[in-house]
Formats: C-alpha cells, structure tokens, sequence
C-alpha cells in the first residue's frame, strides 16, 4: 500500500516536473525505453542530476512492467542518496524491493538500505550522545552544591566525547561509503 502511495507521488513528482521543466529542458525526443534511459544515463554521468532524475522517472512511469523500470527506480534513488536525500532514496530503493523483487537490481537496493538505515542508526546514537554530553555539561556547571562530585561528571563528559568521536568516524565512514558506492 505504501508503495502504491509512493508510486502516486512519483507520477505527481513527474507531472510537476514536466510542467517545470518544460521551457527549462528540451523535449525528450527517445523513442524507447532504452533510448529514454540511456539520455538519462548521460545526464548522471555529467552530474545533471535533475534532468537525469526526471528522465528516470519518465522512464518509471511509461514503462512501468519492464525490467528497465527497477533500474530507473535503483538509479533515482542512487541520485536521491548522492543529493543526501536519504528519505526519498530510501522509498525509491524500498519500492524497488518489494514491487520488483525479481530485478537484478533488488540486491544493490537491499545493501543500499541497509547502508541507510545503519547511518540512520548511527546518526541518532550520535544525537544522543551529544544531548547526553550537553545535558553532563550543564550538570558540571550547575552542581556547585557538592552533592556530586565533580571528577565524576567529568570522567561522563569524557566518556561521551570518547563516543561521540567513535560514531563521527562510524558516521564519516558510512557516508563516505554512501558517497563512493556506485552501481
């Protein structure tokens, strides 16, 4: 059902885009599918992400039952994760799981989302790292009653900012294996 949804605002995202696009961009003149791709291939190749997005969906949306279609979906949510747009690659690579499991791109998705939702993980153990540090910092700076000693609020601040820079190099790591991973 979700991907239905999501296959619904794709069609919205295209429509817009041609309304958009259209003095921008010429007319696609391909007449294929595989020439529709190929034209978008090029745009990603020289880093003309929007154009190349769009004609990935065009190719999404006019052929929809072909296996060209889950390679246009694994490519728009590759574009999706190079603009750091983590959410909508994350659908693009979901939709293609379950609505084309028999794609040979469904292996590339799956480790994309896997690489996606650890960076996620590791994104919110870092935020909470952070909150915790920030909430021992405000404690040490506080406690002036002696009730807490303070050697013991600064061993906790150094322990957290011994994780924070342990999930940076995780968080970095990931990333630059998000940034680097190409098809």
């Amino acid at each position: 059902m979700a991907s239905r949804k999501f296959l619904g605002n794709i069609i919205l995202a295209v429509i817009s885009g041609v309304l958009f696009y259209g003095c921008a961009l010429p007319p696609p003149t391909p007449s294929s599918a595989e020439e529709l791709f190929n034209t978008a291939q090029e745009d990603l190749k020289k880093g003309r992400y929007e154009e190349s997005k769009y004609r990935f969906e065009k190719v999404f949306v006019e052929y929809p039952n072909t296996e060209i279609a889950g390679n246009a979906l694994f490519r728009m949510g590759y574009i999706c994760a190079i603009q750091k747009d983590y959410k909508s690659a994350r659908n693009y690579f979901s939709l293609l799981v379950e609505d084309y499991s028999d794609s040979k791109w469904k292996f590339d998705a799956q480790t994309w989302l896997n690489l996606l939702d650890d960076w996620a993980r590791l994104k919110s153990e870092l935020d909470d790292a952070k909150n915790q540090l920030g909430i021992a910092q405000r404690q040490r700076q506080t406690d002036t009653t002696g009730t807490k000693p303070e050697n013991d609020t600064a061993g906790r601040i150094h322990e957290l900012q011994e994780q924070i820079t342990k999930l940076r190099e995780e968080n970095n790591r990931l990333r630059l294996l998000i940034e680097t991973l190409d098809d």
